[in-house]
């Protein structure tokens, strides 16, 4: 994504991928409303670095909106990247650097399946803010007003049955990002989405029509430049 966008329900997970003799980790972001895949990481641990560069990515596509509702799964790490990542400077008229503070709309919530009788359920539970936040969220997302990851693990499926690393385990770690990308962005502007009836791409505005993989292949971004 080139420009940062308005999000206000971003849902994100981890997959497990097998490499040859070791077991890597993916990490994945999307947009709760348009299905729009953000960016992943990928790590040999699920620890505390692999969603730090998780969340980066989410952050620096995400304009400081007056809610962001983020919903993941039950690793511990989540609440504190969170609280590292969405910073921004409180400045105050005063000589040297401003104090970071955190987005006063965040909203985190975890959601743990948990089980009982051999049944298993979601439950969630709010990490930070409260839930009347929530609500305000789920009320202007119309597209997705229950708080899950349900969204997040749809496209974990199509990532495993797309991506080669998950389907056949590779040799190195470094084939699994170049092809993350490519199945994330294909996903984004070359699949029309049942309930959405157009691309990911479509519903976020950022395109008007469903672009071939051979479009895709050939679009060149011109090299960054200072602007003026």
């Amino acid at each position: 994504m080139l420009q940062p966008r308005a999000m206000q329900h971003v849902q994100a997970d981890e997959v497990r991928v097998k490499l040859q003799g070791t077991i890597v980790w993916m990490a994945l972001a999307v947009v709760a409303t348009t299905h729009l895949w953000l960016g992943g990481s990928v790590s040999r641990q699920r620890n505390l670095a692999l969603i730090t560069a998780l969340l980066t990515l989410i952050q620096r596509s995400t304009v400081v909106i007056k809610r962001l509702l983020l919903v993941t799964d039950g690793l511990r790490h989540y609440r504190t990247a969170a609280q590292r990542v969405f910073r921004q400077p409180q400045r105050r008229g005063q000589r040297g650097r401003p104090r970071l503070c955190r987005w006063p709309g965040l909203v985190l919530v975890q959601v743990v399946k948990m089980s009982q009788r051999n049944v298993w359920r979601p439950w969630s539970r709010t990490l930070i803010r409260q839930g009347k936040r929530i609500a305000w969220v789920l009320r202007r997302t119309p597209r997705s007003q229950v708080v899950s990851t349900a969204g997040i693990e749809r496209l974990n499926a199509t990532f495993r049955e797309r991506c080669a690393p998950l389907a056949r385990p590779p040799r190195h770690l470094a084939t699994i990002q170049p092809q993350m990308y490519l199945v994330g962005t294909v996903c984004n502007f070359c699949t029309v989405h049942r309930s959405l009836q157009v691309t990911p791409a479509m519903a976020a505005g950022i395109t008007d029509h469903p672009w071939s993989v051979g479009d895709l292949l050939a679009y060149r971004i011109p090299p960054w430049g200072p602007s003026g």
